[in-house]
């Protein structure tokens, strides 16, 4: 085989732990990705790889790749989810009605749509804000009352900007919490 690695951000290889700093001599070409968001650019380049050396699978470790690795094995003829489930899947608000819809889970979860007109706490237990598009609980935050929820709220708008660029752009790429 010959080891293709779409990287958006090169850092991530450089600060690898032991054991998988081992791994990065087994990768043969490595190949720069602006955003994962833009899926035509991607779907571009492993065009160029698939011409060159014929793609033989697809692999993506992150909910930020996830969506395009769907497509991208969809195009390959390769065994993967429907890409539109797995944005199902990766929407955590869209999920959790669809976990309910079948009795798979209990949870509640409020849209922002009603959250955003709220001027006083309206519940009677704590809640979690979280983003629709989520990693690693970056703005996840616990909420016993409204002051909790405006700080959790501003938090996820003023963005994380110590996660690298492609978790911010994954999390900034569906501008909704629940």
């Amino acid at each position: 085989y010959h080891v293709v690695a779409f990287v958006s951000d090169p850092t991530i290889l450089e600060t690898l732990p032991v054991p998988y700093n081992t791994a990065i001599s087994c990768i043969d070409e490595i190949v720069p990705i602006e955003s994962w968001e833009e899926k035509e650019n991607v779907m571009t380049a492993a065009e160029r790889v698939d011409e060159k050396c014929g793609v033989k699978g697809v692999y993506s470790g992150l909910d930020a790749c996830a969506a395009v690795g769907a497509v991208l094995r969809k195009r390959f003829g390769l065994p993967s989810p429907d890409p539109e489930a797995l944005e199902l899947i990766l929407n955590k608000c869209t999920l959790r009605w669809k976990l309910r819809q079948f009795g798979l889970s209990k949870l509640e979860n409020i849209p922002s749509s009603t959250a955003n007109r709220w001027d006083t706490w309206p519940l009677e237990k704590p809640f979690y804000f979280k983003p629709v598009h989520g990693a690693f609980s970056l703005n996840v935050a616990r909420c016993e009352n409204f002051s909790d929820f405006k700080k959790a709220k501003a938090q996820w708008e003023a963005g994380s900007q110590d996660a690298p660029s492609y978790i911010r752009n994954y999390l900034l790429s569906e501008r909704d919490y629940h």
